[in-house]
């Protein structure tokens, strides 16, 4: 009984890999499935302030935020998303158009 409990002990100590598997799956999209139109726009930069962004590109369509701490908003514009951290933009996504 003990030698079995050390074993069961020592397998998870190690890391459990006898008792766990991991799989993954590739999904692959033709590139003329994934939308009529590649964006050839200009979108805010990584560091921007909000007075930038807006100076640059106008007024978004909404503001939402903040949410969490640090603090974190994000703007809509027409054709991307504005992630910002405080005052400062971290990303820009850019809104996928599906394929009519």
């Amino acid at each position: 009984m003990k030698k079995s409990l050390l074993l069961a002990l020592g397998i998870c100590l190690s890391g459990g890999t006898l008792l766990t598997n991991s799989y993954a799956d590739t999904v692959r999209i033709p590139a003329g499935h994934q939308g009529d139109n590649v964006w050839s726009g200009k979108t805010p930069s990584r560091g921007m302030n909000k007075a930038a962004v807006e100076g640059e590109f106008g007024a978004p369509d909404s503001k939402v935020g903040p949410n969490g701490n640090p603090p974190i908003y994000y703007w809509e514009y027409p054709d991307f998303t504005v992630y910002f951290e405080s005052d400062m933009v971290l990303h820009t996504v850019i809104k996928h158009r599906p394929k009519s």
